[in-house]
């Protein structure tokens, strides 16, 4: 029965195609195809994942890679948001390095693992998530090139955009550029209108909450240093 649906919604992929993923509108959620021929079909009001899996293709990179699109939505339309970025935490709050690639996102965690009793919480796509309304990053199963899944959750204390420079300087950034920022930083394929509309709720949310920076910053433990006592922690 499952599979005859999954049929029954792939005879007409006509959707988006972005890399190695297709991703088709259903009437209550999406169908995502890989280039593998898996599927993962998000439905039930955005509630439910069902996957197909050409065997024996469990637990390798394109699965992983699914299995992460999948949970990306879900967690967006329960309120949640799976963020581009190296996590810390250090004396119980959370820092997020978000930033271009090779920007140092995972060198910046890594030199505050060296400098101060800091523990990196995930490497590539920790999750936000919210209890009422404080803000915490959790781990996730998924961290890039470099492995790392701890099961942590600490309210986030600042996002830090960084740039690599000769010099370590720390400047707000404007709402309207963090917001900028923010949305390409993990862009979420908007496949139906309620996806577009969570997506900019989920960044506004935690705009509304975490303060944003830019860190100009060298490759040093200075680094670090300049940025704990900016954030005064």
């Amino acid at each position: 029965m499952l599979y005859a649906a999954f049929m029954e919604h792939s005879k007409s992929f006509s959707g988006i195609r972005i890399n190695e993923f297709r991703f088709s509108p259903c009437e209550d959620g999406v169908l995502i195809q890989n280039d593998a021929l898996s599927f993962a079909w998000i439905h039930d009001q955005w509630k439910r994942i069902d996957m197909l899996v050409r065997h024996p293709l469990q637990h390798t990179p394109a699965f992983h890679a699914l299995m992460m699109r999948a949970y990306q939505y879900t967690a967006l339309h329960a309120g949640g948001l799976l963020i581009h970025a190296a996590a810390v935490t250090h004396q119980g709050s959370g820092i997020l390095f978000c930033g271009v690639p090779g920007a140092g996102k995972s060198t910046q965690a890594r030199l505050w693992e060296s400098t101060f009793d800091a523990e990196t919480i995930n490497n590539d796509q920790p999750c936000i998530v919210y209890e009422g309304e404080k803000v915490y990053v959790s781990g996730s199963p998924w961290s890039g090139k470099e492995p790392c899944y701890k099961n942590l959750c600490v309210p986030v204390k600042a996002i830090v955009f960084v740039e690599k420079s000769p010099e370590n300087r720390i400047a707000p950034i404007l709402p309207a550029e963090a917001y900028s920022l923010l949305y390409l930083n993990e862009y979420v394929i908007p496949v139906q209108p309620e996806t577009e509309a969570a997506y900019k709720a989920a960044i506004t949310r935690l705009l509304q909450a975490v303060p944003v920076y830019r860190q100009f910053c060298t490759m040093t433990e200075d680094a670090p240093i300049t940025l704990r006592t900016f954030l005064e922690m």
